[in-house]
């Protein structure tokens, strides 16, 4: 994170199942401004709250990868994210994203 503008960037990988079993992997980069709300999530604050997209600057660029030949079009498009954080009651942090698929 850069403490002078508060802007952390991202550089995530992840892997995972499509609900029909296909093994997809994903990375992306990004950028999120560190605001109150996400300050308090990322400092496990015990009144840390879900937040709504929207609520932050906090934009991606995933790119996906798959050996499955159903789904092998994600490999040929461009999608955008838009980040938000899910606090639930007992404590427990994610993150979500609405991820958008660029079509001319």
């Amino acid at each position: 994170m850069d403490p002078t503008t508060s802007v952390s960037h991202l550089d995530v990988r992840v892997q995972g199942r499509t609900a029909d079993g296909e093994s997809i992997y994903v990375h992306y980069a990004g950028v999120l401004k560190i605001d109150e709300a996400s300050a308090k999530v990322l400092g496990w604050s015990k009144d840390a709250k879900s937040t709504n997209y929207g609520d932050h600057e906090w934009f991606a660029g995933p790119i996906i990868e798959t050996s499955s030949e159903k789904y092998k079009w994600v490999e040929t498009s461009l999608f955008v994210a838009q980040g938000h954080w899910v606090v639930e009651d007992n404590g427990k942090q994610a993150v979500e994203y609405k991820i958008y698929k660029v079509t001319n």
